[in-house]
């Protein structure tokens, strides 16, 4: 668990700690694999094209740039499996056992344990989406106070639960061909196909042109955002994308005199 300061005082500016280091590590790993997928999967893909000849020659060919996209493939899951493995001991530790601890351990409070998770769409994030809306339609000049995760981040993250479940089932059924065929027709091959290489498509589309843009590309955090290594983001970015977190952090660190407006 990472023990660091919530509130970071360095050079006499204050630093906010937006992910820890276990956080960090699946990211990267997660970054580095999808970079790898992209480059070996679209050239196949595109085959006809000079740049993708180019492209797949440079990772050897044939003989190898195949096993080098499953080999980051395997990788991509793994990390999301593992993710998927640790959330489900934490939330058995930390609400499960506290339940049966309180003897209250019914499928009603189960279930209300699993919506006040963080990732759980709430009451505030659909606050959060119509004050937005009306900020960017000039109905209100107040834009919407976010918390430690903002409901967009919330919907990318809901994202990758299916995204990472089609692309990695239909991948595995064409790494598997021989072996799936004996079990499965031949029209899911097809099917198999489609998904992985139109899924793949979209996801880097959204991922290297939208999402990071938002967190990398941008001109106030290019070219590369402090928190990606750090953990931590300025008090100008926590006020500006996560404001609500920001008072929150400020108020429990008794500096509630010296808490900047939202801009």
């Amino acid at each position: 668990m990472d023990k660091r300061p919530h509130i970071l005082v360095l050079n006499k500016k204050r630093y906010f700690q937006k992910f820890t280091v276990h956080q960090r590590v699946q990211s990267i790993i997660q970054i580095v694999s999808v970079i790898v997928l992209a480059l070996t999967g679209l050239p196949l893909r595109y085959a006809e094209y000079d740049w993708a000849k180019v492209l797949y020659a440079f990772f050897g060919g044939p003989d190898v740039t195949p096993n080098i996209h499953r080999a980051a493939g395997t990788i991509l899951v793994s990390v999301f499996i593992y993710h998927t493995i640790y959330w489900m001991i934490k939330f058995y530790k930390n609400h499960i056992c506290f339940l049966i601890d309180m003897k209250t351990l019914t499928v009603k409070n189960i279930i209300k344990e699993f919506l006040s998770q963080a990732m759980i769409m709430d009451k505030d994030d659909f606050k959060s989406i119509a004050d937005h809306f009306k900020y960017i339609l000039y109905i209100s000049n107040k834009p919407a106070q976010y918390g430690r995760i903002m409901w967009k981040d919330k919907f990318e993250y809901y994202a990758q639960y299916w995204g990472i479940t089609v692309i990695g089932l239909a991948g595995l059924a064409l790494w598997w061909r021989d072996e799936v065929s004996h079990i499965l027709p031949g029209i899911v091959f097809n099917a198999a196909y489609i998904m992985h290489s139109y899924e793949a498509l979209l996801a880097v589309l959204f991922l290297f042109f939208i999402h990071w843009y938002h967190e990398y590309y941008s001109p106030e955090k290019f070219p590369i955002p402090t928190g990606f290594f750090s953990g931590y983001v300025s008090e100008s970015q926590m006020i500006h994308e996560h404001y609500a977190r920001y008072v929150k952090l400020m108020t429990e660190a008794g500096l509630e005199s010296e808490i900047k407006p939202h801009h």
